[in-house]
């Protein structure tokens, strides 16, 4: 079956948990890596893809996630592209919707999805189990959204590799 949840259903949710929480919604999930904004676009760091829309970023060194707008995607629940402007590589596409990303952080979070590009062994081992989560605003989310764990792995980021031909990305202007 299915996920059924896209961009506008996690805001509303996280909203409507939040308030139960006395939090803001980009406070809701920071604690695990994950803040999410009030305000949709895409941001500006050279590495962002252009044909994209910021909705979510880790609180750590520009490192933010966007959803990817292509002729076959929509901007409320494409491909999810983390970017991490310092490193060499900058952008990997981590995801193929909204329901997957937010399965990757049930157990660790989002925070340290970034080291993907500095250390992917490290990362793979780190995300490579999908255990329910059991903390509470994770949990809570979950419980919610009906979501299901979901482990990084080799092979799901490999097919999710043509997307990369979609990212734009501006070019360098030297003056």
């Amino acid at each position: 079956m299915a996920c059924r949840i896209d961009l506008d259903v996690l805001l509303e949710t996280v909203d409507e948990l939040s308030v139960g929480c006395g939090s803001a919604r980009g406070e809701f999930l920071s604690e695990y890596g994950l803040r999410l904004h009030d305000r949709l676009e895409r941001w500006t760091y050279a590495s962002t893809p252009l044909n994209s829309v910021t909705f979510a970023s880790t609180g750590g060194d520009g490192v933010h996630f966007c959803l990817l707008v292509s002729e076959s995607t929509s901007e409320r629940d494409g491909p999810v592209v983390m970017t991490v402007p310092m490193a060499e590589q900058a952008n990997h596409v981590i995801a193929e919707s909204v329901c997957e990303f937010l399965g990757l952080g049930c157990v660790h979070g989002w925070f340290s999805l970034e080291q993907l590009a500095y250390r992917p062994a490290y990362t793979f081992e780190l995300y490579a189990h999908a255990d329910p989560p059991n903390e509470a605003p994770i949990s809570q989310l979950f419980e919610r959204l009906s979501l299901s764990p979901r482990a990084l792995q080799l092979n799901r980021l490999e097919e999710l590799r043509h997307y990369v031909a979609s990212v734009l990305l501006p070019n360098p202007s030297r003056g």
